[in-house]
Parts: structure tokens; sequence; C-alpha cells
């Protein structure tokens, strides 16, 4: 059976392992230069944590993921369901492999800088919270890039399959749910991350309602979609 999934595996593998590693190697560098930093600056707090950062580059993996893989995949013979299944599982790895990495960053740099008395205007960020378990903060940012790494799926194949027409409507959307009462809806939502302490459990929720959406959605998509992208 993963004999017909090998393709997606492969061309995956060929399209993530290079900016995959020069990503990590940057953040890390630039993790390190701001310690070093910290000994120099004495006003302000300097926070040492990677989880914009790295949201944003798979982020900007999944909006290209598919127009680099998907005509290739088609051409060594699998189905766009074979596609679909192989990407859902390339991506529950990358999420979970940078949720590890992720965490082993905040834990190297927490010891390194408790245990080599580093000034107190450094800050940790995420992973410290206090009030929730370490299984439940990696459940949390497994949960969030594998989310991103799905919607933002969507809104590739949805270019892939119709260009640039479907977010000229989006667009049009977002502007009148904001001008309207509708918007009040998003208002209470951002409400509650100001809190970070309550909006954890119901973040956790959204993501996982909004990852499932954004697969089925994917492959409403993708299953009808052309061999070749569209253009304009």
């Amino acid at each position: 059976m993963l004999d017909q999934f090998k393709p997606i595996f492969k061309l995956y593998w060929l399209d993530v392992r290079f900016s995959y590693m020069i990503f990590w190697i940057i953040l890390l560098s630039t993790s390190l230069f701001f310690v070093g930093l910290s000994y120099y600056i004495s006003n302000g707090d300097i926070f040492i944590g990677g989880g914009i950062a790295i949201y944003i580059y798979l982020m900007i993996h999944a909006l290209i993921n598919v127009s680099e893989t998907l005509p290739y995949a088609l051409g060594m013979g699998s189905t766009r369901k074979k596609y679909m299944q192989g990407t859902i599982v390339c991506s529950v790895i990358l999420a979970a492999v940078t949720t590890i990495l992720e965490f082993v960053y905040f834990k190297v740099f927490s010891i390194a800088i408790l245990g080599l008395d580093y000034p107190e205007n450094i800050r940790i960020s995420f992973f410290n919270l206090e009030g929730f378990s370490p299984t439940f903060l990696l459940g949390l940012e497994f949960g969030l890039c594998l989310f991103i790494l799905a919607f933002f799926q969507l809104i590739s194949i949805l270019y892939y399959r119709y260009g640039y027409t479907p977010f000229y409507f989006l667009f049009a959307i977002f502007l009148l749910l904001i001008m309207t009462p509708l918007g009040n809806v998003g208002k209470y939502f951002f409400g509650i991350l100001d809190n970070v302490e309550n909006a954890m459990y119901p973040l956790l929720i959204l993501v996982m309602i909004g990852t499932v959406l954004s697969l089925l959605f994917s492959w409403l998509v993708l299953r009808n979609s052309p061999s070749k992208p569209a253009r304009g």
C-alpha cells in the first residue's frame, strides 16, 4: 500500500528538505545573536521565541507546495485521492517534527539561560506558560502547525484550480463582514485571545475544527482539478 504513496513522499521530501534545514539554521543563529546582544542591552526585554517565524515558514511552504508537487505527482501516475492522502500524512509528519524541534529549541535555550546566569531581561515564550502542562502545549502547538499547513494548502489548491478569481470574492466577503454586525464575531474572538490563559482551550477547539474543514474543502476542490494550474 505504501508503494502508492512513494511518489508523493519523495516529492514532498525533495521540496522541503533544503528549505527546512536552512530555516532552522537561521532561527538558531538569530537566537544566539539576541542572547549575545542581551549583554549590551539593559533596558527592555529580549524575547527568544521562534513561534511566529515557524508559522510563517509553514505558511509559505504550504502555499507553494501544491503547484510544485501536484503536476509531477500526477505525471508519475498518482491519483488526486492518493496525492491528497499522501500530503495529509506528510503534513502530519512535518507538524510533529516541527513541534518536537521547537520544544527542544526552547528547552535548550531555557536551560542555557538559567544555567549560565544570563541577564534577566531575556524571556522564553510559549512553552513557559504557567498553568498548562507541557503535553497540552505540545498538542496545541502541533495542532497550530497542522492547521497552518492545512489552511494554506487549501489556499494553494484554490489558486491552482481557479487562479486569482476566488480571492476577489473572499476579499469582498471579508470587507462585508468587518463592516456589518457580523464583525462582532471577530472582535469577540480576538477579545478572547487578549487573555492568553482563557484562550488556550477555545483556541485548541477552533484549530481542530479549522483543520478538518480546511482538509475537507481542499479535497472537494482538488478532486476535479486539472493537471495544470490555472493562470490569472
